[in-house]
């Protein structure tokens, strides 16, 4: 079997891929040093929490540093290339697929977690990996996607909120929606989520194209399309839980709504994970055990000591942030149980005690997120962005015959069938293995002719 299929991977992507970069700060004599696209609220909230259980658990406080290398995408490319020798501990945030890409190339040091720890873990969600099985990373905490819409601008239009991923594609939305690049994670893991619930791979394909024919524009992340739906430039896009709900909150009340889709929602984790070389591996294994304890589970889940109404708990003795609301789903198991009825509204609860539309394929999802959705997105949508926009306005306006509708979903041969996709997902990990540039962009360059060609072809059917 394939090398890359061996590996279980989690959407996340991504988680958001996932989120922005962390801030900069060179810290001499650190007693940590982590990289994270994690926003700098995780980044203070943590920081703090950890010094303080490490003060009370070891007696003495620690110092991070955060080494700022720019998003998920950077971070993964920049620990690849330095092979253990980034003089970085930990892998913080990112979504799963960028971990499970490091350990594909042997960049993660397995850890070994307390037989205490691992039993509140829980291995999969709905067909979803939480942790990787050889122990190179944990999932921190988990994240859901969907879809983040102006109210005010559907209720003004006289539209039906979009609710399910089918919707992005729909005639009503054309122009009215944006897309981030597949440079961010989340955007990789939404547009995973609207293949897999299709119900096969050319159908989700379809959708997927669709709904990029409808995009006004592309933006490089997932913040840049979350300020277009903000401002009423966009309707919709998609987004990853804790980022829109974070969105909503701080916009006129009413504005802005998230919806996990009915058309299928599951939960991804979003992993840590020890580096090869790590130059403080005691302290790195000593902070994913706190991350990873009832303690560290609710700086993602409660709310701000200052935004609680009553409380007779002194403020160094709450187990929650004291300045950031993170709005993130715990991954313990426990933690459901301990801060019922405490944790933030806005978060979806339990997610060990709900039902889940459907069982996700990790190993497409592998293929696609790490290999192929990238450079298939750049040829399809955003090289051939304007004639994209074009053919599908003319499939739309002929009022989506099956024929017309068959030809604008076609697939290069080389990704036809889910055998072929599987297929030339191994040539390109191949290819990057050994570094072959050249065989990387002829694949790419083909796609690229092939979608160009495919779109004036339906451009002169108008």
């Amino acid at each position: 079997m394939a090398r890359w299929m061996t590996l279980l991977t989690l959407s996340a992507l991504l988680g958001a891929g996932l989120s922005l970069a962390g801030c900069k700060r060179e810290t001499p004599d650190a007693d940590l040093v982590l990289t994270s696209p994690h926003d700098p609220q995780v980044q203070q909230e943590f920081e703090r929490a950890f010094s303080a259980w490490h003060q009370e658990k070891f007696g003495q406080p620690v110092t991070l540093q955060w080494r700022d290398i720019g998003g998920t995408s950077q971070i993964v490319k920049y620990l690849q290339q330095r092979a253990g020798t980034s003089e970085i501990d930990l892998f913080f945030g990112g979504g799963d697929p960028a971990h499970v890409a490091l350990a594909r190339t042997g960049d993660l040091q397995p850890i070994e977690l307390p037989e205490e720890v691992l039993a509140q873990l829980p291995e999969s969600i709905a067909g979803v990996q939480q942790y990787d099985p050889q122990a190179g990373w944990y999932g921190a905490c988990l994240s859901s996607f969907g879809i983040i819409y102006n109210a005010q601008l559907v209720r003004e239009l006289g539209l039906e909120p979009p609710r399910t991923w089918e919707a992005l594609s729909s005639d009503a939305l054309y122009g009215r929606v944006a897309g981030a690049s597949a440079k961010s994670g989340s955007a990789k893991a939404a547009y995973e989520l609207i293949l897999q619930t299709a119900p096969d791979w050319p159908t989700g394909w379809g959708r997927l194209l669709g709904y990029w024919g409808n995009c006004q524009s592309f933006t490089e992340g997932s913040s840049d399309v979350m300020a277009l739906v903000g401002n009423g430039q966009a309707l919709a896009a998609t987004a990853i839980d804790y980022y829109a709900i974070k969105e909503a909150r701080q916009a006129t009340p009413g504005l802005l709504e998230f919806v996990v889709p009915d058309d299928g929602g599951v939960f991804t984790p979003d992993p840590i994970s020890m580096l090869k070389g790590a130059p403080h591996p005691q302290m790195a294994q000593r902070f994913i055990e706190f991350v990873l304890s009832p303690q560290g589970q609710a700086l993602w889940c409660l709310p701000t000591y200052g935004s609680l109404e009553s409380t007779t708990q002194p403020a160094e003795a709450y187990p929650g942030p004291t300045t950031y609301a993170l709005y993130r789903q715990p991954i313990r198991k426990d933690v459901y149980q301990i801060y019922q009825g405490r944790m933030l509204p806005e978060l979806a609860g339990d997610v060990f005690s709900r039902e889940y539309p459907f069982t996700l394929d990790q190993q497409l999802q592998n293929a696609r997120v790490n290999f192929i959705l990238p450079p298939l997105m750049q040829a399809a949508a955003i090289d051939n962005s304007q004639l994209l926009h074009r053919a599908w306005k003319v499939v739309i306006d002929r009022g989506r015959p099956a024929n017309l509708m068959a030809e604008f979903s076609a697939l290069p041969e080389n990704l036809a069938t889910t055998e072929a996709l599987l297929a030339t997902a191994q040539r390109i990990a191949d290819a990057q293995d050994a570094a072959d540039d050249r065989a990387l962009e002829q694949v790419y360059s083909d796609w690229r002719g092939f979608f160009r060609t495919k779109y004036e072809r339906i451009i002169a059917q108008q």
